[in-house]
């Protein structure tokens, strides 16, 4: 039987496979061994600010609360309860944590590790520029676990015909908490 038509049979046959393959869900068959996230719980420090913006440490301390809990791989300690504790610790200076304190830290708040860090640049204009400086501590061994320090202005996204551009404060120090937390290995 021969075929005639405006269309070849193999070109039919094809649309026909495509259409099938789109509106039916093909389902991946896997040998039931998923790979657990070990979550750990952390407690993230206010950061010190040293750019002279205003509310700098505030804006990327939010971001990077957001991002470590975006990441899934992270248990946030309250922030109400980290306050208090740093409250009755008096302590002041929060951009270095001594081995005795951090752990108490792990005692009372029941954290395995710690986030603290310096907000260095947070510039917003027609080039904003953030500057951020994060250190995690191991709690059970008191070492430093993990460090990173980024800084970019809005000019180095710039790509061909200036698109690209990162306009403001925020945003760029968003990138940068993003690519930080990226870079914390496996507790």
């Amino acid at each position: 039987m021969r075929f005639t038509g405006k269309y070849p049979l193999r070109v039919r046959a094809a649309i026909a496979v495509f259409i099938i393959l789109m509106v039916c869900p093909v389902s991946s068959y896997s040998s039931g061994s998923k790979k657990e996230v070990h979550r750990i719980k952390i407690g993230v420090l206010p950061l010190v600010n040293l750019s002279g913006s205003f509310l700098a440490e505030e804006k990327v301390g939010n971001v990077l609360r957001l991002e470590l809990l975006k990441s899934g791989r992270y248990d946030l300690a309250d922030p109400g309860k980290v306050e208090k504790f740093l409250e009755k610790e008096r302590l002041r200076c929060l951009d270095m944590v001594s081995t005795s304190l951090a752990k108490k830290f792990k005692e009372e708040l029941g954290i395995e590790g710690l986030i603290l860090g310096r907000v260095e640049q947070y510039e917003s204009g027609e080039n904003p520029e953030v500057g951020i400086n994060l250190v995690m501590i191991d709690l059970t061994t008191t070492n430093i676990f993990w460090s990173s320090s980024l800084a970019y202005t809005g000019d180095d996204f710039k790509g061909f015909f200036g698109f690209g551009k990162v306009s403001t404060a925020q945003e760029l120090s968003r990138i940068i908490i993003r690519k930080m937390v990226a870079s914390i290995p496996e507790f």
